[in-house]
């Protein structure tokens, strides 16, 4: 025997039904009653944590002792998560860490001081390896960008497009940007007007972490010859803006999933410019 559901419309078998009156299937019921618990936690957050605090206060070490076998079963999984917690939440960390700090004993204090002088020790070698190359990495980087910047016209103009793309966009957030960029024709406002808000929950700029966007150019800035002036319009041109998330855009490869020739057939339409995407 079959019955309609009143909530979603689907014909079931009757032992689906909790009674023949209700003519709810179990998953609606369910559904209903997963709601219904969402917004009453919801409502009653505080409620919630002072019962939590109290439930730790009184059954510490059952509580810890959980915890810890629940660590020991899902090691990967507390792993990964702690991982994706430290990308997203540098500053709470430091924050909390420096609370922690601040509201030490002088003898716990003192510990924390020893640990971390004890690690030191152990790992000298290891610590001053990975110091000493990721200074050697900081040199190489700024040697190689200025050697570009002052050899490379297109590089040159490159970076300067996303220098003042940056400061115009922090500018802009406080109402104070200016319109216009008559060195390389950038119009803050049509651009920032065409990309929109920043998705939810994620952040321009700082912290540098997963939820990071950056200001990118649909059709790379290196794929135009920036020293043309029609070119330059392309490249400029509002329609070649977009939020992408930063890792994102660092790894970005020719193909990542937009159709780049596509775009600047637009991007010719709109603007006028060569469709010829070789350089001279």
């Amino acid at each position: 025997m079959c019955i309609l559901c009143r909530r979603c419309n689907e014909w079931k078998e009757f032992d689906h039904y909790k009674s023949e009156k209700s003519y709810i299937c179990t998953e609606c019921r369910k559904k209903k009653q997963s709601e219904y618990h969402k917004g009453w936690r919801e409502e009653n957050k505080d409620k919630i944590k002072e019962y939590s605090r109290k439930y730790y206060e009184n059954n510490r070490e059952e509580v810890l002792k959980k915890n810890r076998q629940y660590q020991e079963a899902h090691t990967e999984k507390y792993r990964e998560y702690s991982k994706k917690y430290r990308e997203n939440s540098p500053e709470k960390i430091k924050q909390i860490n420096k609370e922690r700090y601040k509201n030490m004993t002088a003898e716990q204090r003192a510990q924390a001081n020893e640990s971390c002088k004890k690690y030191y020790q152990a790992n000298r070698e290891e610590i001053l390896e990975k110091r000493k190359y990721m200074e050697s990495a900081k040199r190489a980087s700024k040697n190689w960008q200025n050697d570009h910047y002052y050899n490379d016209e297109i590089f040159r103009i490159a970076h300067n497009i996303r220098t003042c793309l940056t400061h115009a966009y922090r500018n802009y957030e406080i109402g104070k940007c200016p319109k216009y960029n008559e060195k390389y024709g950038l119009d803050y406002e049509a651009i920032f007007e065409h990309m929109g808000e920043i998705p939810d929950g994620y952040h321009y700029g700082y912290p540098l972490n997963s939820l990071s966007v950056s200001i990118d150019h649909i059709v790379p800035l290196r794929d135009f010859d920036l020293t043309k002036p029609d070119e330059l319009a392309m490249a400029v041109a509002p329609l070649n803006h977009r939020w992408l998330k930063r890792i994102d855009n660092y790894n970005r490869q020719w193909d990542d999933g937009y159709d780049v020739e596509r775009h600047r057939e637009e991007l010719y339409k709109r603007t006028g410019g060569t469709n010829d995407n070789t350089k001279d």
